[in-house]
């Protein structure tokens, strides 16, 4: 899938975004060892230039690319710390480190990012002390003389670039980051510059260089640094190994208004990061975030005959929830047409898909009863019409006849192996009536299959019966899961949900027995739909 308002990758680094810059080599005065610098001059012992190596997606074309990409950085303490921007670091498998004119390069370990703030803390693998920059007292002045170090192109050599303030105080919110302001200049940045220091004449920063934007037929290209006032405090917690607004994703805010699809396009992912956890993908498109659309009217303006969208919206979310607590997210995955949801930072909400997009863009999946959707599944919905589920094709045999006071949806592959307790299925059961957190831990003890796989965990498995948490859409929840049975390879999952909007409470009865099963399970649930 085409994402024609998406910027493409130059070198590896999106192209909205100054990967490297240009202008005039600058020769380095001597600055040692644990020493900051005291002029512009004296920068380049100081300043760094990352090259790091991964797979991300060009959003230009939805192609993944695997290989390098280079920007710049620089140290702000003796021990090693030092700063680039977040679409530098973001995503990379390895991030090697040239300090200053050096040829032999370091391993630099991120400790932390901030998707929103455009910003990264590394830190510097070699012996100490390194030779470092300090940051400037606030923001520069309005014209004053400002000097842009880095590597522009990825190329080796060192170049500082002279120019001024043009504005210091400029709007902070675009495509890759949404930040309260940010400062322009006419220093000709280019892809390779980003994340380098913009200095003043005595050598501290007074920003950091982040940003060109392509110039049109109705204005010159600008060159944009991320100020001081606003990069400090942010490096002041990456710093310490903690992430702030960032859920590990290399990401950038598109809108297609031909297909009418809008959202986070997400390049590159990194391990271990919440998105990682929760199932996200490189070339996955984060369309809604807490039911709310991350691309409105708001976050899409037209100025001179462009388009601009903003990640305002989306960083409003990270900010107002904190990006280390659940967040519900929605995704589109244009790879295989499909729409998932699940939760960031719970570990019992990874992405599941709820139904199938057509290239129309309709819906292929969970029309009515029987009717088939992509990846083996079909949408079931019970004798009373009360609501409908995704079931997996492979559990052929299926249930939809309920009683005077519920309804009632069972999917297995061999009904006998489920009731006796050995083999896989699931059991939806919808009673009316909402249920209070008090009254959720007593009903899930009060059903048969609670009383029935208690009876197996006198002798095997493990309980945690009676939890209630709150989320996810559904307002509490209690569960109980073990890990035994009368072959000892059955896992168990009872489940009371209650939908306060609906009116209505949910008894999930599970068994499985290897992941693919899982697979079926967490599709299944993310799917209840009611009518």
């Amino acid at each position: 899938m085409r994402h024609w308002a998406l910027v493409s990758l130059v070198a590896g680094c999106l192209a909205l975004t100054a990967c490297g810059g240009g202008g005039s080599s600058g020769s380095s005065a001597s600055l040692e060892a644990g020493q900051a610098a005291s002029s512009y001059q004296q920068a380049q012992a100081a300043v760094v230039r990352f090259v790091a190596d991964g797979e991300l997606i060009d959003p230009s074309t939805g192609e993944g690319q695997t290989g390098g990409w280079s920007g710049s950085g620089f140290i702000i303490d003796p021990s090693g710390i030092a700063v680039t921007n977040a679409h530098v670091a973001e995503g990379a498998a390895t991030l090697k480190a040239y300090v200053g004119s050096s040829t032999t390069p370091v391993i630099a370990k991120v400790l932390g990012i901030s998707e929103c703030g455009d910003l990264a803390a590394v830190q510097l693998d070699g012996p100490g002390p390194f030779p470092y920059l300090k940051w400037a007292d606030g923001d520069p002045a309005a014209s004053a003389s400002v000097w842009a170090a880095g590597f522009p192109l990825g190329d080796q050599e060192y170049h500082i670039i002279p120019g001024n303030i043009e504005s210091n105080h400029v709007d902070g919110n675009t495509e890759w980051a949404a930040m309260d302001y940010r400062i322009q200049m006419s220093n000709p940045i280019q892809h390779g510059n980003s994340g380098g220091p913009l200095l003043a004449n005595d050598g501290t920063v007074v920003g950091i260089d982040y940003a060109l934007v392509p110039g049109s037929e109705q204005q010159a290209q600008q060159y944009f640094a991320i100020p001081v006032a606003l990069a400090k405090p942010v490096i002041d917690v990456l710093r310490t190994g903690k992430d702030q607004e960032s859920i590990g994703v290399n990401g950038e805010a598109f809108y297609d208004d031909q297909n009418q699809l809008g959202g986070i396009f997400v390049s590159g992912v990194r391990s271990g990061s919440p998105a990682s956890n929760v199932g996200l993908k490189p070339g996955d498109v984060i369309t809604k975030m807490e039911g709310r659309d991350v691309i409105t009217n708001a976050d899409v303006n037209s100025s001179n005959g462009q388009q601009a969208v903003t990640k305002a919206g989306y960083c409003d979310v990270l900010r107002t929830h904190g990006a280390d607590k659940p967040i519900r997210i929605q995704v589109f995955r244009s790879s295989t047409g499909e729409v998932l949801e699940g939760e960031v930072n719970n570990p019992a909400k990874a992405l599941v898909a709820i139904t199938t997009l057509s290239s129309s863009g309709g819906s292929d999946s969970g029309a009515s009863s029987g009717t088939s959707s992509a990846g083996g599944y079909e949408s079931v919905t019970d004798d009373s019409g009360t609501f409908s589920v995704d079931v997996p094709t492979a559990w052929s045999t299926v249930d939809t006849k309920g009683g005077d006071n519920y309804a009632y949806v069972a999917a297995t592959p061999d009904s006998a192996a489920f009731s006796d307790g050995s083999g896989s299925g699931v059991e939806f059961i919808v009673y009316k009536g909402a249920l209070s957190s008090q009254d959720v831990v007593q009903t899930l003890k009060d059903t048969a299959a609670y009383k029935t796989i208690a009876a197996y965990i006198k002798t095997c498995g493990s309980s945690e019966a009676g939890k209630v948490t709150e989320g996810d859409g559904y307002i509490f929840r209690g569960d109980t899961r073990y890990e035994c049975g009368p072959n000892h390879d059955v896992n168990f999952y009872l489940s009371v949900r209650s939908y306060q909007d609906q009116g209505v409470y949910l008894v999930l009865n599970a068994q499985y027995k290897d992941d693919q099963d899982i697979e079926y399970l967490n599709r299944s649930l993310g799917s209840v739909t009611f009518k």
